[in-house]
């Protein structure tokens, strides 16, 4: 599964919201996309429900596992007060651990 990129989030959006003229229904939308009406039906739900359409998707599957140079900058960071937790630490030192 591939994730929906930002500008296909906005024509979901745009397309069920119009201007001036009624909603088109969840399949025309996923034909005009395209995407499957699931799909179509999920972003409508995120936006609804946080309000925004940049929402956060949260990476599936198996984390990476750091290389012990990663886990030496990682350490240097917190010591050093560079990062507030491992968390900032990780996105600060190893941004493609934790994409």
């Amino acid at each position: 599964m591939t994730r929906l990129s930002t500008a296909k989030r906005q024509k979901i959006l745009d397309l069920y919201e119009p201007v001036n003229s009624e909603p088109l229904s969840l399949s025309v939308i996923a034909c005009r996309v395209p995407c499957d009406r699931s799909t179509v039906r999920r972003v409508l739900q995120r936006v609804r429900s946080l309000g925004k359409l940049n929402y956060d998707i949260c990476p599936k599957g198996q984390p990476h596992v750091l290389s012990k140079q990663d886990l030496r900058e990682l350490q240097l960071a917190l010591d050093h007060g560079n990062a507030q937790d491992a968390t900032n630490a990780q996105r600060k030192v190893t941004p493609h651990a934790s994409a």
